[in-house]
């Protein structure tokens, strides 16, 4: 169920703004409650207190025994981050599909460790989409550290050789092409306009979902011109 949640203040007042939530399951919303510590959910249009299930698409507040910011706000950021690596990745997922004339997988391992099963680098997915790989990062508020980093990973990335890694991730390093997406709750416009700079792909909320922009004409006759070089 998607819902949108009403916000406190730092006096314990409610504000006029709410966030959007996705919960998959009545067990994901009472252990949100008991997590912020909350009575349960009160409908905002008719005040009347609703117990669960309650209902997709409608804008609620909390009822609590007594507000706990530090619990609220800590819990919320949480709630957003998980949301929001969910909601991104079916974002990318349905934007890449555009482009890709093969099956978009999900790589099982995140972490590339090398010979000795030490971790050398990491992301939070790893996209495979035949010949293209697509490394994902997501953080709450993006800086510009984040961009610059992200994107000096990917250079490492590219030099690593297959001596230098476990041989489980012998085939990401056969990938012509390597991407690099980057998401983030707070992702600025001007930041968002330094990763397109930097060649990576943004995802960002807007218009009530997650918007993926593209560094550049991801064209894929242009990409077949591509791997045909390299093979020959």
């Amino acid at each position: 169920k998607t819902i949108f949640i009403q916000d406190y203040g730092e006096d314990g007042n409610l504000l006029e703004t709410f966030k959007r939530i996705i919960f998959h399951s009545d067990t994901e919303i009472q252990n949100f409650l008991n997590l912020v510590q909350g009575k349960g959910f009160v409908e905002i249009i008719n005040a009347k207190s609703k117990k669960l299930p309650i209902e997709n698409f409608k804008h609620y507040r909390i009822e609590f025994h007594f507000i706990s910011k530090i619990k609220y706000e800590s819990t919320w950021t949480e709630v957003e981050d998980k949301a929001m690596k969910e909601e991104t990745l079916l974002a990318i997922m349905e934007a890449l599909n555009k482009y890709e004339t093969v099956p978009i997988k999900i790589y099982p391992k995140n972490i590339i460790k090398d010979q000795l099963q030490t971790p050398i680098m990491g992301w939070d997915k790893i996209l495979i989409a035949g010949e293209r790989m697509y490394l994902v990062e997501a953080e709450h508020n993006i800086t510009l550290e984040n961009i610059n980093n992200f994107a000096d990973e990917i250079k490492e990335f590219k030099k690593l050789k297959k001596n230098d890694v476990s041989s489980e991730y012998h085939e990401l390093l056969d990938k012509l092409m390597i991407e690099g997406i980057i998401c983030g709750v707070n992702f600025p416009e001007e930041f968002r306009k330094m990763a397109k700079d930097r060649g990576l792909f943004s995802v960002y909320p807007g218009g009530g979902r997650y918007k993926v922009r593209i560094p550049y004409d991801l064209n894929l006759s242009n990409f077949e011109k591509c791997r045909n070089f390299f093979k020959n």
